[in-house]
């Protein structure tokens, strides 16, 4: 039987929820790169010059990816100016979450989990760069582990790594007020052969 996935977050403020029943959209929407503009303009307005220097493609490939999401309103207008002779539009992403509709949870796209490598691509990008500010000043944790686990096991670290995070990084967790502040990016994820990593370090 299939399973609900979570909703695929974007972190656009004050953006909608927006709940996917039709397979084009689905398409659209589970498309790594196209995810990962939707990423890139959730926290703030970008245009296709701007998205094209952050994913590192050509200009002119973004911009049927670009019009695509407008069209389908996942994008918006934020803003225009003009650069020379040109034109440029702004653009942000409309919604902050999208949600499987029961029709689609089973969807091949949607089992597979294509817009992961966009997500991954932008919290590693933004971790890099808080890493690279802070990593001689505060200590960094970085833990790269691989085991076996039973769908049982794998569920149930899940759940305590998500709580481990909520108690001390969560919206509800104290703040301290002369504290550093911390950032936690969670992945856990099934893997088809060991792959290696770094060692740990603190």
């Amino acid at each position: 039987m299939a399973t609900d996935p979570a909703p695929l977050a974007i972190d656009s403020p004050g953006g909608e929820s927006y709940e996917i029943d039709d397979p084009k959209i689905l398409q659209l929407v589970y498309d790594p790169l196209r995810f990962r503009l939707l990423l890139l303009t959730s926290a703030e307005p970008r245009t296709v010059t701007e998205l094209a220097e952050a994913v590192g493609r050509p200009r002119g490939r973004l911009y049927y990816h670009v019009h695509k999401l407008e069209e389908h309103g996942l994008l918006t207008v934020a803003g225009q100016h003009t650069v020379g002779t040109r034109v440029e539009h702004s653009y942000r992403a409309r919604y902050s979450s999208f949600r499987l509709s029961p029709a689609l949870r089973g969807h091949p796209l949607a089992r597979a989990h294509a817009p992961l490598p966009g997500v991954v691509h932008d919290l590693v990008d933004r971790q890099l760069d808080a890493y690279a500010a802070l990593a001689a000043e505060s200590p960094v944790l970085l833990l790269n582990r691989q085991r076996r686990l039973s769908p049982e096991r794998a569920a149930e670290f899940r759940r305590r790594a998500a709580e481990l995070m909520e108690e001390f990084l969560g919206d509800g967790a104290p703040a301290d007020d002369e504290g550093t502040w911390y950032a936690g990016t969670l992945l856990v994820t099934p893997a088809a052969a060991p792959v290696p990593g770094p060692p740990a370090r603190s």
